[in-house]
Formats: C-alpha cells, sequence, structure tokens
C-alpha cells in the first residue's frame, strides 16, 4: 500500500480528520517537533505543558519521505556510535549484488566498479563512507523503509482510528523508587501504590499497544531470575495527538527491532515529554503463573502522572 492511499485511506474514514495545524512542519520535524523544556530536577508540576502534539493523520498528510530518509539514518547513526547498524548495510550491498541496474547506477555515480569499493570504515574520506551519501544508498534505504511501513502503518492507523489508545509500559521497581526494596515495610504492592502516590518524576515515552508484548519480555527477562515480584504493568489510555507519531514510525521500522523484524511484534508507542498520564490498572507479574495479577491502585486514581 503506498503513502498515497494510505492518505486517501484517512479521508475515508469519518471518525477520523484531517487537518494540520499550519504552525507545525512536519516536513522538518527533527529541528524541533517533540523537543521538551528541560526540567530542574527532573521534576514536574501540574503546569508543565506539552509543547507539541500531532495526529497521525497530521503526520502522514505532510509526511515526507526523503526526510525521513534523512532523519532514519541519522537517527542511526546517533544510537549506534556513530555507524549504521550492520544488518542495515548488508542489506544495501545485497541489494545491488543482485540488481544489474543498481551495479550500473553505482559505478555512474561512484565513478568506479562496485566490486572496487574500499570496505574502510575508519578513514572518513573512504569510498564506502562517500557511497552511504550517494543517491544509489539513499534510494535503496527508501524503498526499504516504504516496504517496512506498508507493513506497520494498517496496524497505526487502525490505533489512531480509536477515540482513545490502551498503552501498556513494563516497570521495575528500580525505575521509580531506590528505596522500594530495601524499606519495604507493608505488602509489596501496597507499599508501591504508596510510594507512586508522592511520586513526582515520570512514567516515560516508551510504550506498547499490546500486552502480549509486554508478557513475552517480562517472561524472558524473569527466566531462570529470582524478579517474580519486581516487574508491575503500568495500562493506561492516551489520546491520538499525544503519540509522537514521527519516533513510533522510526522505532516500527526500526532495522532490528521493527515490527517486521519480529515474530511477535512489540507495536511500541513513543509518547510526546511530559503528555499527561490517568492509569487505568497496574499489575504485579508472577513468574510461577507467568500472569500479571492487578493490584489496587485507588489511591492514585485521580493522580495525574507525566511520560
Amino acid at each position: 500500500m503506498s503513502l498515497r492511499k494510505i492518505k486517501k485511506l484517512f479521508e475515508l474514514l469519518g471518525d477520523v480528520e484531517i487537518s494540520y495545524p499550519s504552525s507545525i512542519n512536519l516536513a522538518s520535524y527533527p529541528e524541533h517537533l517533540g523537543k521538551s523544556k528541560k526540567i530542574r530536577k527532573n521534576r514536574l508540576t501540574s503546569r508543565q505543558k506539552i509543547v507539541a502534539e500531532a495526529t497521525l493523520s497530521q503526520t502522514l498528510t505532510n509526511f515526507n519521505m526523503d526526510t525521513f530518509v534523512g532523519y532514519y539514518l541519522k537517527t542511526l547513526k546517533k544510537e549506534y556510535d556513530g555507524e549504521l547498524p550492520e544488518q542495515l548495510t548488508e542489506h544495501v550491498h545485497e541489494e545491488i549484488e543482485d540488481n544489474d541496474s543498481y551495479l550500473q547506477e553505482f559505478e555512474q555515480e561512484m565513478g568506479f566498479p562496485y566490486e572496487d569499493m574500499d570496505y574502510s570504515s575508519e578513514d572518513k574520506d573512504s569510498n564506502y563512507i562517500k557511497f552511504e551519501s550517494s543517491k544509489l544508498f539513499k534510494k535503496i534505504i527508501k524503498n526499504y523503509l516504504e516496504t517496512s511501513l506498508n507493513y506497520t502503518l494498517p496496524d497505526l492507523i487502525k490505533l489512531a482510528s480509536q477515540p482513545a489508545i490502551t498503552i501498556y509500559r513494563l516497570l521495575r521497581y528500580h525505575s521509580t523508587t531506590q528505596y522500594f526494596k530495601k524499606h519495604m515495610t507493608t505488602e509489596p504492592e501496597e507499599d508501591y501504590v504508596n510510594h507512586l502516590a508522592k511520586y513526582r518524576g515520570r512514567l516515560g515515552i516508551y510504550w506498547t499497544a499490546t500486552k502480549d508484548a509486554v508478557a513475552t519480555l517480562a517472561d524472558s527477562i524473569t527466566a531462570g531470575e529470582d524478579l517474580d515480584e519486581d516487574y508491575y504493568l503500568f495500562e493506561a489510555d492516551i489520546s491520538n495527538s499525544h503519540i509522537n507519531w514521527y519516533d513510533t514510525l522510526y522505532q516500527r521500522v526500526h532495522v532490528e527491532y521493527g515490527d517486521w523484524q519480529r515474530w511477535k511484534p512489540e507495536r511500541e508507542i513513543r509518547l510526546f515529554k511530559n503528555t499527561p498520564i490517568k492509569l487505568k490498572s497496574i499489575s504485579q507479574y508472577n513468574g510461577d503463573s507467568n500472569e500479571f495479577i492487578p493490584i489496587d491502585i485507588s489511591k492514585i486514581n485521580n493522580k495525574t502522572f507525566y511520560a
């Protein structure tokens, strides 16, 4: 499914509004959208505001594939200490080696045959570094991302058509408190909720749209380890416009842990920093039964947390 067809699909969905605020230009997203003000001592007050909002329809309506390719490669290099992951570069070379027209394009653009490529990444002036900036390299990455986006976008469109999107996040006790185990005076779940009632930090921007992905992660983490009661599953409903769809798209098409790289997709959801969160439930992981057991959160039902 092409991006043009996907945008058309949005127009056919009566409950998804196609509109875009002129004050935000997603084509230049990497420069400013989603950045938040520094918060002194990592604390939030009720006055703290979200600095950016954009629905999925707004993101796709203003989506520029060439800009996304540049953002994708730039972000990957930051993530992998200045180099692109081997899995991605291997894909590019496999595409060239299996395609005669790519071999011709390579020689025309680079000025020498593909088999003469210098694979040294230490020399910044090497042919390999120059190749990463070439039109052919970006063309192959673009084709790769279009295939990946076509795989994951139907799921995102389905999520975005809902009035509220249910999201989940798995946290260990030390993610929100360092004294939990040392100073526990009551039952673990009661002590944890008491702490959360006073907690002024963030719950984080990394969430998922499926409980199954979280359960699978918890099961693999706790296999063979005595961590059964250390993991808590947070559940919340979030507005379409509070999801950072651009970064969510990046995560969904990540070359190593994107949706189509996994047997069971993680279906990651990225929130804008400082998004207000009202928790629906918290469940504690039980390793014996491999289940999340709900705990009483009535003490924090009316509390607003932040991403």
